[in-house]
């Protein structure tokens, strides 16, 4: 499993417990795996207990004029597969309250913050 990292400018987050409470909060309606945790992939559940639907791929949390923005991908199984991006600011890491600015479907799974930035800039134009 990938660890939560700092690259000077991001914290990249791969636990949704490591995610600022704010946004765990926001989160709630998706119940959410960790990244290399179990889910539901498709729409036949399987095993005694139901898996989430969703599975975190990252979160980065950074800096802004503002505060703090929070960007957060990930997949969704059952009928379709599909991967989504989320994009909050919070005052602060504690703070209570974080606001949904952007959040859409993106095409595919990226591999970093830069690719997910322009995924949903990208998916929003087109909305």
């Amino acid at each position: 499993m990938a660890k939560n990292t700092n690259d000077g400018e991001n914290k990249m987050v791969y636990k949704v417990e490591d995610l600022p409470l704010a946004v765990q909060l926001e989160l709630n309606p998706y119940p959410m795996a960790d990244a290399d945790g179990s889910y539901q992939v498709g729409c036949v559940t399987s095993g005694l207990e139901p898996k989430p639907l969703s599975r975190l791929i990252f979160a980065a949390i950074a800096n802004s004029e503002n505060g703090l923005d929070c960007y957060v991908h990930f997949e969704s199984g059952g009928f379709a597969h599909t991967y989504s991006a989320r994009h909050f600011s919070m005052t602060s890491l504690t703070a209570n309250k974080a606001t949904l600015l952007a959040g859409s479907y993106v095409p595919q799974r990226c591999e970093n913050l830069e690719q997910l930035k322009a995924a949903l800039k990208a998916a929003l134009a087109q909305e």
